[in-house]
């Protein structure tokens, strides 16, 4: 991304067998990309442990499709900036 540019919606699907969904939401809230209305989806393993909410990021939309689970995120309240 250019400097400063941010993103209302980012989608994320790695592949399951890295398990390395958490490590891109850190990265992802981290990297100062997200608008402040951000909405991040990514696709887990349905028996992957993700907790509620990662680096800034609270999930608000979680569901199941066979043996994957999509989850929504937005940026926490006190994360949000201008």
């Amino acid at each position: 991304a250019e400097k400063g540019e941010r993103f209302d919606i980012i989608f994320s699907d790695p592949p399951y067998r890295e398990r390395i969904s958490v490590r891109i939401l850190q990265e992802v809230s981290g990297s100062g990309i997200l608008a402040v209305k951000a909405v991040v989806v990514t696709r887990f393993r349905k028996d992957e442990q993700i907790p509620d909410a990662v680096a800034g990021l609270s999930s608000i939309v979680q569901k199941s499709y066979g043996d994957s689970r999509v989850i929504f995120w937005a940026v926490r309240q006190a994360e949000r900036k201008g």
